[in-house]
């Protein structure tokens, strides 16, 4: 179970990657993972995987707002969004079979050096 401390920085967390996202257009994850980095580093403990799951859950929750706002149904291009989303349904899959065979550990090392 969740504790309070655990739904507050989430929740913040979520707040600012989207409050991010929404002013320019990308980057909830960075913003998110960013403050959850600094939290790990003052001591929070906390899964990865778990993070990464609160993360898209928020992203997915505020993505209706999104579209309403970017006022698909004017600008989309059917034939774009017939090759995009197929891609896209498979990458994430594959995306989510991947993590679950790969450990936490080593994507934390590959992950920090492509940050450098």
């Amino acid at each position: 179970m969740a504790s309070v401390l655990d739904i507050v920085l989430y929740s913040l967390f979520s707040l600012l990657g989207n409050s991010a996202k929404a002013l320019t257009g990308f980057g909830q994850a960075i913003v998110f993972f960013l403050f959850w980095q600094i939290a790990v580093l003052f001591g929070y403990h906390s899964d990865f995987k778990y993070a990464v799951f609160i993360q898209a859950f928020s992203l997915f929750s505020a993505h209706p707002l999104y579209i309403y706002k970017a006022k698909i149904r004017q600008y989309a291009h059917r034939k774009v969004l017939m090759y995009f989303t197929p891609s896209l349904i498979l990458s994430t899959l594959l995306g989510q079979y991947t993590a679950s065979m790969v450990n936490v550990h080593v994507i934390q090392i590959v992950g920090g050096f492509l940050v450098l």
